[in-house]
């Protein structure tokens, strides 16, 4: 998890891509253990950007 992220601080033209998981569908690399309740946590959003050359 990443704390005290800010959005804004990433430009539109540096995005390459936005994935969007919840629950079970979350790839395994990027899920979390789950809830002390038993549910799956909540999911994930995934931020790829560009690279400059």
């Amino acid at each position: 998890p990443m704390f005290n992220w800010d959005l804004d601080l990433v430009r539109p033209d540096d995005l390459q891509a936005l994935e969007v998981y919840q629950g079970t569908a979350t790839p395994i690399e990027y899920r979390q253990p789950m809830d002390p309740d038993g549910t799956p946590a909540c999911g994930v959003v995934l931020i790829w950007t560009r690279r400059n050359n």
